[in-house]
């Protein structure tokens, strides 16, 4: 649906003179993606609203997706199995603010699971996204300052008794550790890929 989406609006673009032919193909893939991307940010929205949560699912998706850019992990085979995947997991995530929020400690064990995780895997390649060693060595920086950057935050939103967004940042870390980690075990089963 939106490869169909992206056709129609880039030939709009074309058509209205802003794309140029020979650029047709790049425009559409970019419009393409943003269509992805704005029903992946509308659908956590209604999981949020479902879950009487929609603060924490955008602060978890906030905190979820630069880690997740850099870390690699787990890729599905096809764009509706991550989309499903997605939004298994924001629900999982919601569910999982929901259940910690009566426990302090479980956010921080969360939040130490999740980071002890990604410290020990990350980055994780994949055979759809391949990384070289330079980018490899780049992207465990550039991992572990987000990381370090989000485990603050949690720590700040605990002391000044802001429980939904430490809950759903600490979400967030044990979700990045979850999926480094499936991405790290696939790898191994497949092998040849870090």
């Amino acid at each position: 649906m939106n490869q169909r989406i992206a056709a129609y609006v880039t030939e709009k673009f074309v058509k209205n003179g802003i794309v140029t032919e020979k650029d047709k193909a790049l425009y559409q893939y970019g419009v393409s993606q943003g269509v992805v991307i704005i029903f992946n940010i509308l659908t956590t929205i209604f999981i949020g609203a479902l879950f009487g949560m929609i603060w924490e699912s955008m602060l978890f998706l906030l905190a979820f997706i630069p880690i997740r850019i850099y870390a690699g992990g787990y890729h599905a085979g096809s764009q509706i199995k991550c989309y499903i995947m997605s939004s298994l997991m924001i629900m999982l995530a919601m569910l999982d603010c929901k259940l910690i929020a009566v426990c302090s400690a479980a956010g921080f064990a969360e939040a130490l699971a999740g980071a002890l995780l990604l410290l020990a895997f990350a980055p994780v390649a994949d055979k759809n996204k391949p990384i070289t060693e330079d980018e490899r060595s780049a992207y465990r920086r550039i991992t572990q300052l987000f990381l370090l950057g989000e485990l603050m935050m949690t720590a700040v939103f605990y002391c000044c008794s802001q429980s939904r967004e430490f809950h759903a940042l600490a979400a967030a870390v044990f979700f990045l550790g979850g999926i480094v980690t499936a991405g790290k075990i696939k790898n191994s089963v497949k092998k040849g890929i870090n």
